[in-house]
């Protein structure tokens, strides 16, 4: 919590309201796939089978975690996320006592998403979001969800994504036909190196420039753009 305090006294008397990214790293995802009735729940009964996703994965942790899910059309895979209930109540009142309305939290994979919607559209591919350490690999097939995982990475992440994405489809059961393209996500990297002898068409995904901000000289600020 020390960068946020660090942030918001520098934020003290110069803004109202504040919007929070939250990184990958605080935040856990789990797809929920509809199965017999599990695609007609709504309200409670939804995020009820949500904690019981998180619980089969994380076991008596999930507990203290509060969830939301996507809004997605009825009978097709859903994103629930959860972060840990201290970690956002503190998140709260450290705002309360500077002073600032903490009107929106969202996680990076969220903000990511929004962001290049448009150009995952109907399309079927893989959407790598990355920063230090982390990993968040989703497929889409026709625009929607099929699988999604959080990944620790290394430095060397660049050279292993080809590997990585196609250990993900083997899990996922894809076939190999469908390897196709990779969108990575990384606003850090100013110029994406990836191997080129992969089975997949592997492209960066860049911030549009903006008076005051440049996606290849001002990357460590990318994130505050994004969504």
């Amino acid at each position: 919590m020390f960068g946020l305090e660090s942030a918001l006294r520098e934020l003290t008397g110069g803004v109202g309201k504040l919007e929070i990214l939250v990184s990958n790293h605080f935040a856990h995802y789990q797809l929920l796939t509809p199965q017999g009735t599990a695609g007609n729940l709504t309200g409670e009964e939804e995020r009820a089978y949500a904690r019981h996703c998180f619980s089969q994965v994380f076991g008596h942790d999930a507990e203290g975690w509060e969830l939301r899910v996507s809004y997605e059309r009825a009978g097709v895979p859903r994103v629930a996320c959860a972060m840990a209930t201290d970690f956002l109540t503190a998140l709260s009142s450290r705002a309360e006592e500077s002073g600032i309305k903490l009107v929106s939290v969202q996680p990076y994979l969220a903000a990511a998403f929004n962001q290049w919607r448009q150009q995952i559209d109907n399309r079927s591919l893989w959407l790598a979001v990355v920063e230090q350490g982390r990993l968040v690999l989703a497929r889409f097939e026709e625009g929607t969800w099929r699988w999604l995982r959080s990944l620790r990475i290394g430095r060397r992440w660049m050279e292993d994504l080809p590997n990585l994405v196609m250990r993900e489809q083997h899990l996922a059961g894809f076939d190999a036909a469908s390897t196709g393209e990779v969108l990575v996500f990384c606003p850090e990297v100013a110029v994406l190196a990836v191997r080129h002898d992969s089975a997949f068409s592997i492209k960066q995904l860049q911030l549009p420039a903006r008076s005051g901000f440049s996606p290849v000289t001002d990357g460590a600020f990318g994130l505050a753009l994004v969504g």
